[in-house]
């Protein structure tokens, strides 16, 4: 199979399953990651543990099973190929296809032959791409998608914070205010808080059923941002006029 993502980039695939991708001076071995190889990808994606939460949590959950189960999918890979001897050179790049339809990608410049190869891997359709926005605007381009309208379109903006530079609040530091997992019998009364704050992202009907993270033993009701009173104000008036759901 011979596929080119951008004109530079060609791909074949052996009887091994294995695509071997040139861009200008550059080879690398494109090839599907099998179990064991774990703690390659890990190594590969915690250099970047900001952008690739997803890839990291599923590969903990699942491994590389690829077998449909939730949380499973199809890992392709990309090792730098410097060489002549047979053995793959370090892990360049990481494209999973998971068991939702859904493309995860990790930064990279082979995004687009990862991407090609995890979906000829799998042979399912793409329901999503997940993952840094020049490489997902990358990959939806290689795939033949651009002109497929989306239920849902994000740049989101990616905020990082190591956890040695976090700064505990003082009053949780100084033991003025406890934070902790609550209790059954307290679910009804944060219910009730929650409600009565008039949080346009959640109620209790939203609430019902999850496990609040945390709750402290002293608390004021927070003061309302004038944006998210404009937001709830233009969600009130969709809803009058086209009868849509106020909670999502």
């Amino acid at each position: 199979m011979t596929s080119s993502p951008d004109g530079n980039e060609a791909a074949r695939v052996s009887d091994r399953a294995t695509a071997f991708a040139y861009r200008g001076e550059v080879t690398v071995t494109i090839r599907r990651l099998v179990s064991g190889e774990e703690g390659v990808a890990e190594a590969y994606l915690v250099t970047v543990p900001e952008r690739t939460l997803f890839l990291r949590s599923n590969l903990a959950r699942a491994g590389f099973a690829g077998d449909g189960r939730p949380f499973s999918g199809v890992y392709a890979g990309a090792f730098d190929d410097d060489d002549d001897d047979d053995d793959d050179g370090a892990l360049a790049g990481l494209v999973a296809h998971f068991w939702n339809d859904n493309i995860v990608v990790a930064p990279g410049p082979h995004a687009e032959a990862l991407a090609l190869h995890a979906v000829a891997l799998t042979g399912r359709r793409v329901g999503g791409i997940l993952g840094p926005h020049a490489e997902v605007t990358r990959v939806r381009a290689a795939l033949g998608l651009e002109a497929t309208a989306a239920r849902f379109v994000s740049k989101e903006i990616l905020y990082a914070l190591a956890l040695e530079q976090l700064v505990v609040p003082l009053p949780l530091s100084n033991g003025d205010v406890i934070a902790r997992a609550p209790s059954d019998d307290e679910m009804a009364a944060l219910l009730e808080r929650v409600d009565a704050a008039g949080a346009p992202w959640a109620g209790p009907r939203a609430l019902r059923g999850r496990r609040i993270t945390a709750t402290c033993t002293r608390s004021r009701r927070p003061q309302r941002h004038p944006l998210h009173r404009r937001k709830e104000r233009r969600r009130a008036a969709l809803v009058r006029r086209h009868r849509v759901p106020a909670h999502r």
